[in-house]
C-alpha cells in the first residue's frame, strides 16, 4: 500500500475536467489572460539582459517541438518553458492575485501566468486543441491558488515552489497521461521545485524573475520522465521528509483534492498597469495623479508621505532596507521609494523608466530621500481586498496636497475588462507588432478555443525580435 493517495486524487481531478463544459465567461478570461502575457512577453524583447539569457539557451538546441516567442528558432520543450517563462516575467508586468489571511488582511498572492508559458509550450508540442490548452491554463490557475492557499508566507520558502506541481500536473494532462503517471510526475516535479525565499528579499537579483521560469522548467521534466516510466516519491507534500515545510503547519490538504468547479481561482487575477511589484500599482497611479496636481513641479517638494492600507505584508515590503536604497532593476521595481520618487519626476511608469540605473541619478535619490512610508487601517475598510495607496505632499511653500488610488487600474471584480487588456495589449505591442499584426493576434488569441491546435498563435509571435 502506498504512503499516500492524495497525488492520485490529486491526479484524477487534473485529469476530469471536462473542456468542453467550462462556463464561456472563464474561457474568455484565459483567453484575455493569453494575450496580457503575449503582450508582457513581446515588450521584454527589448530588454538585453532577459533577450541575451534566451540566446544562452538556445545556443544548448534542443528538439524543434516550440515556439520561443519572438524568435525564429524553435526549441524544446523544456527550454521553451524556460525561455518564454523568463519573457513573461521579467518586466513584473503580468497578472497577480491577492491573499486573504484568516484575519482578513490581504496578503502575499502570486503571479498564476507565470505558468501560461507551460501550458503554450506543452499544448504546442502535443499538438493539443486551443480549447485543451485553455484548459491546462485554467487547471494552472486553480491548482496554484489552491497550493499558495496552503503556502507557509512566513516560512524559507518562496510561493514559486509550488510551480514544479502546478506544471507537472499540466504538462502531463496535455501529455495524455493516465492518473497513474501523472501521481507521478507531480512527485518527480515537486522533488526539486523547492526555491528559498532569498530570491525576493534582500538585495534582489535576477533571480526572482528566474524564479518561477525554472521551477517551471523542472516540472515539465517530471511529466516527460513520468511519461517516460520514472516513479517520484507520493508522500512529497505531506511529509515531514519532503516538502511539508513549504506549507502551513494547518495545511488541509485535501483542498487540492476538490472539483475544480466555479467559483473558478482564474477570476481572481487582475492586471497590471505598470512594470513593477503588485503593492505598488495604486502607489503608481496616485504619484501620477500628483505629477498632474503639481505641474510636474516636483523640485518645490520639501517632502512627502505614502499612505498604505495597514496589512503585515505592507509592513514587512515598506520596512525592508534593500527596497530603501535599490541597487538593481530588480529591487528599484519593489521599492516604494524609488517608484514614487520617479513617477512624481516623470509624470509616468513604463518599461524605459529604469533605464541608465535611474536609481542612482541623483535627482531621483534626492526625492527618495525625502519620502516616509506610513499606514493607515482607515484604507482596510475603504478599499478592502485591495493595495490602495495615498501621497500627501507638503510643498516649499507650506502648502500640503493629497491625491489617492484605491483600486489600480487593471484591479478585477471577478472579471477581467476586456477593453482594459487590449488597450494595454495595445500599448506594450505598438513598436513590435504592426497594427495588422496586432489585429490578427488579438482576433487569433480571442477565437483560440475554436482552432484545431495553438499553432496559428505562437507562429504569428514569432520571429519579432530585432537584429535577431
Amino acid at each position: 500500500m502506498e504512503e499516500t493517495n492524495l497525488l492520485e486524487r490529486l491526479s484524477q481531478r487534473v485529469l476530469e475536467l471536462d473542456a468542453t463544459k467550462l462556463p464561456e465567461q472563464v474561457v474568455t478570461q484565459a483567453k484575455l489572460l493569453i494575450l496580457d502575457s503575449i503582450a508582457c512577453a513581446l515588450t521584454t524583447l527589448e530588454e538585453h539582459e532577459v533577450t541575451e539569457a534566451i540566446e544562452a539557451v538556445e545556443t544548448t538546441g534542443g528538439a524543434p517541438q516550440c515556439t520561443v516567442i519572438g524568435s525564429k528558432l524553435k526549441t524544446s520543450v523544456t527550454n521553451a518553458t524556460l525561455a518564454n517563462g523568463m519573457l513573461v516575467r521579467y518586466l513584473d508586468l503580468n497578472d497577480f492575485t491577492l491573499g486573504v489571511g484568516k484575519s482578513g488582511a490581504v496578503s502575499i498572492g502570486g503571479h498564476p501566468s507565470d505558468n501560461i508559458p507551460v501550458a503554450l509550450a506543452a499544448g504546442e508540442w502535443r499538438g493539443a486543441s486551443g480549447l485543451e490548452v485553455i484548459a491546462g491554463i485554467i487547471i494552472c490557475y486553480e491548482l496554484f491558488e489552491r497550493l499558495r492557499a496552503l503556502y507557509n508566507s512566513r516560512g524559507q520558502w518562496d510561493g514559486t515552489s509550488v510551480s514544479g506541481i502546478v506544471a507537472a500536473a499540466v504538462t502531463g494532462r496535455l501529455m495524455g497521461l493516465d492518473s497513474h503517471k501523472l501521481k507521478h510526475a507531480i512527485a518527480l516535479g515537486a522533488m526539486r521545485s523547492a526555491t528559498p525565499r532569498l530570491v525576493r528579499r534582500g538585495r534582489i537579483t535576477a533571480a526572482k524573475f528566474l524564479s518561477n521560469p525554472l521551477v517551471a522548467q523542472t516540472g515539465v521534466a517530471g511529466a516527460l520522465l513520468a511519461g517516460g516510466g520514472m516513479t517520484g516519491p507520493q508522500a512529497i507534500l505531506d511529509s515531514r521528509d519532503g516538502l511539508r515545510s513549504l506549507f502551513k503547519d494547518d495545511a488541509d490538504f485535501e483542498v487540492l483534492t476538490t472539483e475544480i468547479v466555479a467559483p473558478y481561482a482564474i477570476n481572481l487575477s487582475h492586471i497590471k498597469a505598470f512594470p513593477c511589484l503588485a503593492t505598488g500599482q495604486a502607489e503608481v497611479a496616485a504619484a501620477m495623479e500628483m505629477y498632474k496636481k503639481l505641474g510636474g513641479r516636483t523640485d518645490h517638494i520639501e517632502s512627502f508621505d505614502v499612505i498604505m492600507a495597514d496589512y503585515p505584508m505592507v509592513h514587512e515590503q515598506q520596512k525592508e532596507v534593500a527596497r530603501r536604497y535599490p541597487d538593481s532593476r530588480e529591487a528599484a521595481d519593489h521599492s516604494f521609494y524609488f517608484l514614487a520618487a520617479v513617477t512624481l519626476i516623470d509624470g509616468a511608469l513604463t518599461m524605459r523608466t529604469y533605464d541608465n540605473e535611474r536609481w542612482t541619478d541623483p535627482v531621483v535619490t534626492t526625492l527618495m530621500e525625502r519620502a516616509t512610508m506610513k499606514v493607515d487601517a482607515a484604507w482596510n475598510t475603504k478599499a478592502p481586498y485591495g493595495y490602495p495607496c495615498a501621497i500627501e505632499v507638503r510643498l516649499k511653500d507650506g502648502s500640503t496636497h493629497r491625491t489617492e488610488c484605491s483600486y489600480a487600474p487593471g484591479h478585477s471584480r471577478g472579471e477581467l475588462e476586456e477593453a482594459a487588456v487590449l488597450e494595454k495589449f495595445n500599448r506594450l505591442t505598438k513598436d513590435i507588432l504592426t497594427p495588422a499584426e496586432q489585429a490578427k493576434v488579438r482576433e487569433t488569441a480571442l477565437n483560440l478555443e475554436k482552432l484545431p491546435s495553438i499553432a496559428p498563435l505562437m507562429d504569428l509571435v514569432a520571429d519579432k525580435r530585432r537584429n535577431a
